[in-house]
């Protein structure tokens, strides 16, 4: 339950209102990356980068590059790399 919490945190830090994204695919991108070991940060990020663009070009790449410096998101993720990619960022 609290992975949850901390990945809605997340996509609000990101600049993005949380409620714009389906619960669908939140609860579906919360498990996912729960699972696979993602920060909640990490997860935000890869399920931002799949939503269509007048929503996730609301999001801030210098929230992105913050949780980089803090090492709760890792580059070197080959998924957080593709979701950069997505977003047009090259953190």
């Amino acid at each position: 339950m609290f992975y949850a919490i901390r990945v809605n945190a997340a996509i609000a830090a990101l600049g993005v209102d949380p409620r714009s994204v389906p619960l669908d695919l939140r609860q579906q991108a919360q498990e996912m990356g729960k699972r696979s070991g993602c920060t909640p940060q990490e997860t935000a990020l890869m399920l931002i980068s799949q939503l269509p663009l007048y929503i996730h070009s609301a999001a801030d790449i210098r929230v992105a590059n913050l949780w980089v410096r803090e090492r709760k998101v890792r580059r070197e993720n080959p998924a957080i790399y593709e979701a950069m990619m997505n977003l047009g960022w090259n953190l």
